[in-house]
C-alpha cells in the first residue's frame, strides 16, 4: 500500500477487510484500500473478482467479516449508518433497482424527503439533479418507459439529489450503447471536476477508468493485485493478463504502431482517443519535415 496510505485527506479507508458469505464464499481477502478527497478511483477486474463485494461496504450494505471502513473519520458500522449514508451514495449495476416511483421527478425526490428536508430544498435539489443528468425533459415520465441511458442516468439523478460527497457506482454504463455511454461519462467527469464529488466506480471497462480515473486498483479472485495510476498500470502487459484484462484501445493501437515501425517513444501512453489523434498528428507532421 502506499505510503499516504493514512493521509489526513483521505475520505476513505478499508483497512485488513475480508468478506464471507453465508454460504461460506469468500468474496474479499485482507483488502487495504483507500480514497482521497476529491479524486476518482476505478476499482478493475473481470466478473467475480470482488468488486461489488468492496463497493457495498463503503456505505455498509455489507459490514466487513474482518477488518474495518472508516469514512470521513466515522466507522462503518450498524450504529453509525445513518451518518455514512448521508456521505456516500450508491448507484447499482441495475437501474432497476433503484427506480420505483410513479415519475422521474418523484423517483428523484424520494431521497430528500426522506432526509425530512424543507419542500423548497426538496424542489431546489430535484431541478438541479434532473439538470445535471439532462432528464428535464421526461420528468413526468414513468421510470419504466425510459430508455437503458435514461434509466442509469435517472438512478443517479435520485441519489445526488441526496448531495452525497461520495459517489460509487457499480458497472456505471454496462449494457449502454456507445452514445448512452459517453453521456454518462460525461455527466461523471463533470461531476468531479466542477462539482467536487469523490467517485468510486467499480467496473471491468478498462476504457471508463482511462477516461475518469485518477488511480486504479486491480483485483482478481476478491485480492487487490495492483494499485496506481492509469497509466502504469495499463502499460503493464502481464498484470492486465493476470486480471484478465486487456489495455485501452489507444495504447493496443499504439503498440500496432509500433509494430509497423512507426517511431513512438515506449514511455508514450495515450489512455484516450484525443490523446491518440494528437500523437498521430504530430508523428504525421514530422514525418512530412
Amino acid at each position: 500500500m502506499p505510503s499516504d496510505q493514512n493521509s489526513n485527506d483521505n475520505i476513505i479507508e478499508a483497512c485488513c477487510i475480508e468478506h464471507v458469505y453465508p454460504d461460506g464464499t469468500r468474496a474479499i481477502c485482507n483488502l487495504e484500500f483507500y480514497v482521497k478527497k476529491g479524486e476518482c478511483v476505478a476499482i478493475l477486474g473481470p466478473n467475480g473478482a470482488g468488486k461489488t463485494t468492496l463497493l457495498l461496504h463503503l456505505n455498509g450494505i455489507l459490514l466487513p467479516t474482518k477488518g474495518s471502513v472508516i469514512v470521513k473519520g466515522i466507522p462503518v458500522t450498524k450504529r453509525n449508518l445513518p451518518k455514512i449514508r448521508k456521505i456516500v451514495g450508491m448507484v447499482f449495476q441495475n437501474p432497476d433497482d433503484q427506480l420505483f416511483a410513479p415519475t422521474v421527478e418523484q423517483d428523484v425526490a424520494f431521497g430528500p424527503l426522506c432526509q425530512k428536508l424543507p419542500i423548497e430544498e426538496v424542489r431546489r435539489r430535484v431541478e438541479w439533479a434532473l439538470k445535471v443528468t439532462g432528464l428535464e425533459e421526461v420528468r413526468h415520465k414513468p421510470p419504466h418507459h425510459l430508455s437503458g441511458g435514461q434509466k442509469k442516468r435517472a438512478a443517479i439523478a435520485g441519489v445526488l439529489a441526496m448531495r452525497p460527497e461520495i459517489l460509487v457506482l457499480d458497472e456505471p454504463v454496462a449494457g449502454l450503447d456507445p452514445e448512452s455511454k459517453m453521456t454518462i461519462l460525461g455527466i461523471l467527469k463533470d461531476l468531479k471536476e466542477r462539482g467536487g464529488l469523490t467517485l468510486v466506480i467499480a467496473t471491468h471497462d478498462v476504457e471508463v477508468a482511462a477516461i475518469l480515473a485518477d488511480r486504479i486498483y486491480l483485483m482478481k479472485n476478491g485480492s487487490i493485485i495492483a494499485e496506481g495510476e492509469p497509466r502504469r498500470i495499463f502499460s503493464d502487459e502481464e498484470l492486465l493478463h493476470m486480471a484478465s484484462l486487456y489495455p485501452p484501445k489507444p495504447i493496443r493501437i499504439v503498440r500496432m504502431l509500433r509494430q509497423k515501425g512507426v517511431p513512438i517513444p515506449e514511455d508514450v501512453v495515450p489512455l484516450t482517443d484525443e490523446e491518440l489523434a494528437d500523437l498521430i498528428a504530430n508523428v504525421v507532421i514530422s514525418g512530412r519535415r
